[in-house]
């Protein structure tokens, strides 16, 4: 049972968190399972999966962020297409989102390959005021106004070295709406890179990071370092300076089936409410293999 102290503490971290929700992607910390969230630049590449995925953080903590997610992979001609739709939830405020991804790759030269990409999105806001208790006190809650359907856009640019190295960035969020009107919905920006260095023919290591900010919140950085092998799957630490450190975990189940899973221990003070997030997810990937024009840290 939480002390009162704590009560009182995750009463601040849910209503901060819910009136920070518009600022901030469920899913920046787990982009390996899905880039995507991130960049739609990296439609495509897994040609014809399908994914689920499943997050809960601050394990314990009633209304703590949670998102359900489910995708799909395509390309038609020499373009990759990604639709799908997730829901993200954080307090009271749930956004529910479907969305398609549009990414097209050119060949600069030997070598060098640039990927564009452009997202099209809806975001529906529900607020629910039975969910945390006594949110109806809370004046930030006080006169919502969104529950149709706001449109939304992202873009995004990814330059590929071989299949050794790749640098992009992205913008998201960019006309969308919030839940309220004196809670507008702020752009996010991202910068990512990663470095694969070969061992052998089937097994790898993976370097990459990626930075997000957005206006009124501080700068996120996640870090990862992945052993990744063809028939056996990935595995590696993640780390984010003054947020969290955890592993990840991809196993092939069957030739068309993977299971993913990934563990966020807090180093903040949630360690007082909380000391475990989690994430699991599951891919499956048709028998249609064709030659993929961008590379990256999808191949997780």
């Amino acid at each position: 049972m939480y002390s009162l102290r704590n009560k009182f503490l995750a009463l601040a971290v849910l209503f901060v968190g819910a009136s920070a929700h518009a600022q901030q992607s469920a899913l920046n910390d787990v982009y390996l399972f899905n880039p995507t969230v991130v960049d739609p630049t990296f439609a495509g590449q897994t040609q014809y999966q399908f994914h689920s995925a499943f997050q809960q953080k601050w394990v314990g903590v009633e209304g703590a962020p949670r998102t359900l997610a489910l995708y799909g992979d395509f390309n038609i001609k020499t373009l990759g297409v990604h639709v799908g739709i997730q829901s993200d939830q954080a307090g009271p405020v749930t956004r529910t989102s479907p969305f398609v991804n549009v990414a097209q790759t050119v060949q600069l030269a030997k070598d060098h390959k640039l990927s564009v990409g452009l997202r099209a999105q809806l975001d529906n806001w529900v607020v629910d005021y039975t969910k945390p208790r006594n949110v109806v006190f809370d004046p930030v809650f006080q006169g919502i106004t969104r529950s149709a359907l706001n449109p939304n856009l992202g873009l995004g640019i990814t330059y590929l070295y071989s299949d050794r190295f790749y640098l992009g960035a992205s913008v998201l969020d960019m006309v969308g709406k919030g839940w309220s009107q004196d809670q507008p919905l702020y752009a996010h920006a991202h910068v990512y890179a990663g470095y694969f260095h070969p061992i052998n023919r089937t097994t790898r290591v993976a370097l990459s990071g990626v930075v997000n900010r957005t206006s009124n919140a501080p700068y996120d950085v996640n870090l990862h370092v992945l052993l990744q092998n063809e028939k056996m799957g990935s595995a590696g630490l993640l780390y984010s300076p003054g947020d969290g450190l955890g592993f990840a975990l991809a196993a092939p189940l069957h030739e068309s089936f993977k299971l993913y899973y990934h563990y966020i221990y807090p180093l903040n003070p949630l360690q007082a409410l909380s000391n475990q997030s989690h994430t699991i997810g599951i891919s499956y990937r048709m028998k249609i293999q064709k030659d993929c024009a961008l590379q990256g840290q999808r191949y997780f």
